[in-house]
């Protein structure tokens, strides 16, 4: 299954149990560092591009670090999809992985 198709699908799931998909929400999108540093210019680089960030420093031993980026849209698989994709790209030339995203009901 590509991401488009998961995303799709995971978006008429919602859509079917009553979430307004033609509203736009805060999206977030989770991203997963092994240090600081790389966490850090990240973050920076996500900014630069005009979306909010949050560093975190959790728990997880193999992943210490969390980067929540998000961005406000009416959540269709394709932006969330292109989204993804985008930050993921960055993520990766940091060292770092996207690990998912969310949001809430509206």
């Amino acid at each position: 299954m590509s991401l488009l198709d998961e995303n799709t699908s995971i978006l008429q799931r919602l859509a079917e149990r009553g979430d307004d998909m033609h509203r736009a929400r805060p999206v977030d999108f989770a991203h997963i560092f092994t240090d600081r540093s790389s966490a850090e210019r990240f973050a920076d680089r996500a900014r630069q591009a005009g979306f909010r960030v949050n560093v975190v420093a959790t728990e997880d031993g193999e992943a210490p670090w969390d980067v929540i980026v998000t961005k406000e849209m009416v959540p269709s698989p394709e932006e969330i999809t292109s989204t993804e994709a985008s930050l993921d790209a960055l993520a990766r030339n940091e060292g770092g992985q996207a690990d998912g995203w969310g949001f809430f009901q509206v």
